[in-house]
């Protein structure tokens, strides 16, 4: 599911942060930014962790309303931030599930053997089954080891909160945090 949710950004300078406050108005939430390209891309992270969790809540996604006037407060810029819900969900949500499987004997002990990694050639055929890869995020996304500056690959985990706070606006907002391990 593609969509572009206009958002506001706000200049703001206070307490030692100097950047922008992101409201989204569609669906009421918040974020910030520390220069405009930072902030459209939190928007698109909040916009992308917001829709997951009402998805995941049983709920439906708001469609954006475009081509109707938004009232910007006095130095405010707008912008559209595009996502695609699906994409965000494939490359954030790496969470492991526990599948129990039946296989002969004779193959367990074999593979056992060998040191086949059974997850790991579970994942393999059921990607190659259902024709699909690991989203460009993962597969692109690298740091360097401290241990001989080898490249590893680093899967990035979010866990998604609601939390409930006052926006710039002065309403009473949800918005949803995330916290990445790498």
């Amino acid at each position: 599911m593609k969509l572009a949710y206009p958002i506001i950004l706000t200049a703001v300078s206070d307490n030692g942060f100097s950047g922008y406050d992101v409201y989204i108005p569609d669906l009421d939430i918040n974020t910030q930014g520390e220069s405009v390209a930072d902030s459209i891309s939190m928007a698109r992270d909040a916009i992308g962790m917001w829709a997951c969790f009402e998805i995941d809540e049983g709920r439906n996604i708001p469609n954006p309303v475009i081509g109707e006037p938004i009232n910007l407060p006095t130095g405010s810029m707008m912008a559209l931030v595009d996502i695609d819900i699906d994409a965000y969900r494939r490359a954030h949500d790496n969470r492991t599930v526990r599948k129990n499987l039946t296989i002969p004997k004779w193959l367990n002990d074999q593979a056992e053997n060998t040191g086949v990694n059974f997850s790991q050639v579970l994942q393999n055929g059921l990607k190659q089954q259902l024709g699909v890869d690991e989203p460009d995020f993962i597969v692109n996304r690298y740091r360097e080891s401290r241990s001989g500056g080898k490249k590893i690959i680093s899967t990035p985990v979010v866990s998604t909160a609601a939390k409930i706070h006052s926006n710039s606006h002065g309403k009473v907002t949800k918005t949803v945090a995330a916290k990445k391990k790498k």
